[in-house]
């Protein structure tokens, strides 16, 4: 499982947005889940291992950046 708390060019999690996490799949991004955020997080569950991640904001198309989790922890590339 995993909470998701972006910070970084002002873009976050907001409200009535929603989005999607996917992750890379050999040559392509492979959705996760899709969510509707009723708050400034998102939660999901059955994340893949060492994969790398992206949330994408369905609802405005803002900025994005792949990351990884290390401890819990993204880490952003």
């Amino acid at each position: 499982m995993v909470d998701y708390y972006p910070w970084n060019d002002g873009n976050f999690v907001v409200p009535g947005h929603d989005y999607e996490l996917a992750y890379w799949d050999k040559d392509r991004w492979k959705s996760i889940a899709l969510r509707h955020s009723y708050g400034y997080s998102l939660t999901f569950d059955s994340i893949p291992n060492g994969a790398l991640l992206i949330l994408h904001d369905l609802t405005e198309w803002k900025e994005e950046r792949p990351f990884t989790l290390l401890n819990g922890k993204q880490i952003w590339w």
